[in-house]
């Protein structure tokens, strides 16, 4: 497909997915798709969605057998272009089902393969290069695959510039623009403040309340950001903009390096924008994460890692940013924790050892930090708890321990119980805490049964992931609330 131009696409009921239409439809990773552009559809301008088996007709033609389209790299996708379509300028993911309609959720399936036919060869990567999206309703990008590419994507006029729901996402050579030169038409909006008033450019969001503008949007997984441009992301009367922004509270952290910004951060705009739930913008939702600048192009300082203002995640070493949207910029390597069995899908608190149960990290409530992954500072010892006690097996995986470091986790057990504890570096139990903590081997774990806790002193090595794990041989009590006797026991000094 090349050169082509589709316009104007509406809805329709042919087929169930015609509800929500594409302008361009592509359900073959094999498809070319170079120089075609796509205006004003009602939905998506191109939409890229595979099936776990080929549909309709051309079923039973042997053109990819279960799951292969997943696990094929796209063929060319360049110099493309949609705007102004009334929901993505660019979709990659959701499912195709044999009815012919979407499946209506995040694919986990989309991971492309250097054998497609071998779900178990080496993972290979998609590449979508020089794509332009300006003036899309909802988003420029939403992106659900694993190991895709992005170099030279260019996208303005839009509420959210990109979005990738999956791990690894590379972003690069890239241009965002909050509010391009590109007025169109005056339209009537609602203020900040409620009023009603007739503004001097086109919106996306017309009278909707809480208008925000956000460049790369932060969702789940790892997305490596390098030798991106961020122009003209600044808070007006009409809303709120950050160049770099939050979907929800989830995984660890992006890198960045090699970031640039045409205006002074704090005077021409934001560098980076979090969105404290119930506060302007949020829709009831809590809006900060992690990034990781690895060369100081947006904090200043190499290596520093912006995160939420809040006790659990900042120390007296961190510099605060209260126009990012109450964020601070802080030294400490910060480490991924994934509650696995037991922790009934990120159902579980995590505090801090310096200051107890000051801000305990939770999935939800008021102050959620986390759902299903956290991220917590490797330079400070922490507590596990389950919200409740569901299954006598308890684990959960440590990832990005600095090498040659050690940390301390606490894991809390029902009180009273018998439990066995295993992981990766066998574990040796120990008679005390301070004899832990001499350990070099990272393999110490020491328990105390009257709090109901194990510890164990992990040391970071090449691989980066580590594993806990701990059944109940006897349950004497589903007691897993460890955090309230913890404290001030095994306290520890401020960094």
């Amino acid at each position: 497909m090349v050169g082509n131009l589709g316009l104007v696409t509406r809805a329709g009921a042919t087929i169930p997915s015609d509800r929500k239409p594409a302008t361009f439809w592509i359900t073959s990773p094999l498809t070319v798709m170079v120089g075609n552009a796509a205006g004003g559809s009602a939905g998506v301008g191109i939409w890229y969605i595979f099936a776990p088996e080929v549909t309709g007709p051309s079923a039973d033609q042997g053109f990819f057998q279960p799951g292969e389209a997943f696990r094929t790299p796209i063929l060319t996708m360049a110099d493309n272009t949609a705007h102004s379509n009334g929901n993505r300028g660019f979709f990659f993911g959701d499912e195709l089902t044999m009815d012919q309609d979407f499946a209506n959720h995040e694919t986990h399936l989309c991971h492309p393969h250097e054998d497609p036919l071998d779900p178990h060869s080496p993972p290979t990567s998609h590449l979508v290069e020089h794509l332009t999206l300006y003036k899309n309703v909802e988003r420029g990008v939403w992106n659900d695959c694993k190991n895709i590419t992005f170099d030279g994507l260019k996208v303005a006029d839009t509420p959210i510039s990109f979005t990738s729901t999956h791990t690894p996402c590379n972003v690069r050579n890239s241009l965002f623009i909050g509010e391009s030169g590109n007025l169109g038409k005056p339209n009537e909006v609602r203020l900040r403040d409620g009023t009603r008033v007739m503004w001097h450019r086109s919106t996306p969001h017309g009278l909707h309340h809480q208008a925000t503008v956000m460049g790369i949007n932060f969702y789940d997984g790892y997305v490596e950001a390098e030798h991106n441009t961020f122009t003209d992301f600044y808070d007006d009367e009409y809303k709120l903009a950050g160049a770099i922004s939050f979907k929800a509270v989830r995984n660890i952290k992006a890198n960045f390096r090699n970031t640039f910004f045409d205006f002074e951060d704090g005077v021409g705009g934001n560098y980076v924008k979090g969105v404290p739930k119930y506060s302007y913008g949020a829709r009831n939702g809590e809006r900060r994460g992690l990034v990781h600048d690895l060369d100081g192009t947006i904090t200043g300082v190499p290596g520093t890692t912006v995160v939420p203002d809040r006790p659990f995640y900042r120390s007296a070493l961190c510099q605060a940013r209260p126009h990012w949207g109450n964020m601070t910029v802080c030294p400490h390597p910060y480490l991924s924790l994934v509650g696995n069995q037991g922790y009934d899908q990120g159902n579980f608190l995590v505090t801090r050892d310096d200051i107890g149960e000051e801000d305990t990290c939770m999935s939800g409530g008021d102050s959620p930090c986390h759902y299903m992954v956290m991220a917590m500072s490797g330079d400070h010892s922490h507590i596990m708890a389950p919200a409740a006690y569901t299954w006598d097996h308890l684990s959960a995986t440590i990832t990005g321990i600095p090498e040659g470091e050690f940390f301390r986790m606490g894991f809390c057990f029902p009180l009273n119980s018998t439990v066995t504890v295993a992981g990766s570096h066998e574990p040796a139990e120990v008679a005390s805490m301070e004899e832990m903590m001499e350990d070099t081997t990272g393999t110490a774990f020491f328990r105390d049964t009257e709090v109901g806790v194990v510890f164990r002193r992990f040391k970071g090595d090449e691989g980066g992931t580590h594993h806990f794990n701990m059944v109940v041989e006897e349950l004497a009590s589903q007691d897993v609330d460890c955090i309230s006797r913890a404290y001030p026991k095994y306290m520890t000094e401020a960094i």
